[in-house]
């Protein structure tokens, strides 16, 4: 068999604003508590290798949406892949901590 190859798509800078669609309000959960919180909406398609997202953002395509929340970011790889940085920060740990609390 043939190996498989996965095509990179075009590489850009750190900067995503040719994907920029518009800005406006989202709802987060900022400090345990939800908050309207401005909120860069991206084009998936128009995104390059090496953009980076900082969240709040929204990466919309015709299947799916990505959700960036306030405080994370994110990194467009060379395949167009959307690697989401959640590591050890503050915001991190408090995005975790609400995910794991059951609604009531």
């Amino acid at each position: 068999m043939p190996e498989l190859r996965m095509p990179e798509i075009e590489a850009g800078d750190e900067s995503p604003s040719a994907a920029l669609r518009h800005e406006g309000d989202a709802w987060f959960r900022v400090n345990a508590q939800l908050e309207k919180v401005a909120t860069r909406y991206y084009d998936r398609s128009l995104l390059k290798a090496g953009n980076r997202l900082a969240g709040p953002a929204i990466v919309t395509q015709y299947d799916s949406t990505t959700v960036v929340p306030p405080g994370i970011t994110a990194q467009i790889d060379r395949f167009g892949n959307i690697v989401i940085d959640v590591g050890t920060s503050a915001e991190a740990k408090a995005i975790a901590a609400a995910a794991a609390t059951p609604a009531r």
